[in-house]
């Protein structure tokens, strides 16, 4: 097991030179830095392989993620502009560590958020999930905005893409799943609770969807 504390975690330049890598066995791959900061162009939720192994695509660049306890919201993402990262939501993050597929674990105001993300192997699926730990007294809820930049190969080719992507929200400890779609599976159930809360295509950034716990 690899892992990383706040020390590391809180500083920018030393947390985004540590870097972890999914992969699904066909050419497919998640990856990106220990705070999910993305600084490459092939940093992502899901890059696809549309002729395995190879005709590489991002699908989904990251999802981003607002915590809101009794009406206060934190960012938990972050990203990278031009002198300034924004939001700054690596501060709340309180650990990183491989075991054997990347866990982050957030600290927000006496809420404890885990999240972990897979890929599923011989599938274009990427599973992440969330597990919230907070006083029940306390009204919580998460924001989650899928985010899919213009389809776009790597390295640049001519890549037809037939089917399409697909975000699906599950109930249980709340279950984002990204999946490309080629018509030949509906794709991995990685979750307690087979009701699906909320199916969307995964195009430009959706509108949040909330989540009581």
């Amino acid at each position: 097991m690899i892992q990383l504390t706040k020390d590391i975690l809180h500083d920018i330049n030393a947390a985004t030179s540590r870097e972890w890598l999914e992969t699904n066995g066909i050419g497919g791959f998640a990856c990106s830095t220990a705070i999910g900061l993305n600084t490459r162009r092939y940093h992502a939720v899901l890059t696809a392989a549309m002729h395995p192994p190879a005709g590489r695509i991002v699908l989904l660049s990251k999802v981003e993620e607002t915590l809101v306890i009794d009406d206060r919201r934190y960012d938990l993402s972050a990203n990278q502009y031009s002198g300034a990262v924004h939001p700054p939501g690596y501060l709340h993050l309180e650990d990183f560590r491989l075991d054997p597929f990347p866990i982050f674990t957030f600290a927000v105001d006496g809420v404890s958020i885990e999240k972990s993300l897979f890929m599923v192997q011989g599938q274009n699926t990427t599973v992440v999930q969330y597990r919230i730990d907070g006083p029940r007294k306390r009204t919580i809820h998460l924001e989650l905005r899928p985010c899919a930049q213009p389809v776009r190969a790597i390295p640049s080719q001519n890549v037809v893409v037939h089917g399409q992507s697909r975000f699906e929200l599950r109930k249980g400890d709340l279950s984002a799943q990204a999946e490309h779609l080629d018509g030949r599976a509906a794709g991995h159930r990685a979750c307690r609770d087979d009701r699906v809360i909320e199916k969307t295509d995964s195009a430009a950034c959706r509108q949040p969807v909330r989540r009581g716990s």
